[in-house]
């Protein structure tokens, strides 16, 4: 409803927003259900794992701290997400696949 300044529309969120939601609802249901429904049935905290993996700008050892564990038990959990989805966290282009896939899961949750 306001001003919006040049810097505020070259954001990853300000990109985001402008796809159809059907365009990245795509990402959320490969990328990111698989992993909701594996930390549903085993409760293996994938999703917890990727968001901090994330957060950490790809950072074993500070991802492990996040999640208060060791750094091989991230390791291990991100190369099951890479099994699950057929695509790897630490490789940079599945990695903002995945970024994609949670800001759309959480975009969708929150409406």
């Amino acid at each position: 409803g306001g001003l919006v300044m040049t810097g505020e529309l070259a954001t990853f969120e300000a990109l985001l927003e402008q796809q159809p939601p059907a365009r990245l609802q795509a990402f959320s249901t490969r990328l990111v259900g698989p992993l909701r429904e594996q930390d549903r049935r085993h409760g293996s905290r994938l999703e917890a794992t990727l968001r901090a993996y994330l957060a950490a700008d790809g950072s074993l050892a500070v991802a492990a701290d996040m999640l208060f564990t060791h750094r091989n038990t991230v390791g291990n959990r991100l190369r099951l997400i890479t099994r699950l989805v057929g695509a790897d966290p630490r490789v940079f282009d599945d990695r903002v696949g995945f970024a994609i896939g949670l800001w759309a899961a959480d975009r969708r949750a929150a409406h």
